[in-house]
């Protein structure tokens, strides 16, 4: 069982030394994945790489959670840290560019599926083969008669 505290910095994000002591925490409690998550968009946090250096230097793993808007940060990382990055989570908001970009204000389709397509390409046309992808949606009445759309669209990558 984990039992140390552990601060956030004042913009209430994780240090990377408070990410590293709960890395060696979790492993020495035989625990050796974890997911980077955040409330904001996880490519966007500017530790990213570090954390995920820490975790290689930890044999550590992580799975990490995006709505599909960087794609390029994907490849990169990806051949950066290989071993480190095992499974990614894509929020979905809709299976058509008009639900998807009404739900996902600001949000680009194009660029969720270029997300989609930088896993298929790294995971060379297969599924769950270097990355494992998910996607996650939260049902609403804007995108609940769209359900058999999501398999339409996003069966060649799930």
């Amino acid at each position: 069982m984990c039992n140390t505290k552990f601060q956030t910095r004042p913009d209430g994000l994780m240090s990377p030394e408070v990410f590293e002591r709960i890395v060696t925490e979790l492993k020495s409690n035989g625990i050796s994945k974890a997911g980077l998550h955040t409330v904001g968009e996880t490519f966007l946090y500017k530790d990213l790489e570090t954390l995920i250096g820490i975790a290689k230097k930890h044999d550590f793993t992580v799975w990490m959670s995006t709505n599909g808007q960087y794609p390029q940060r994907i490849e990169p990382l990806y051949r950066k840290f290989p071993k480190q990055i095992t499974d990614i989570r894509i929020s979905t908001d809709g299976a058509t560019r008009e639900t998807f970009e009404k739900i996902r204000v600001g949000g680009s389709f194009d660029k969720l599926i270029e997300s989609f397509e930088s896993i298929y390409s790294i995971n060379g046309g297969k599924r769950h083969y270097r990355i494992g992808l998910t996607i996650d949606s939260i049902l609403n009445m804007t995108n609940l008669f769209e359900i058999r759309g999501y398999f339409d669209v996003f069966s060649k990558y799930v």
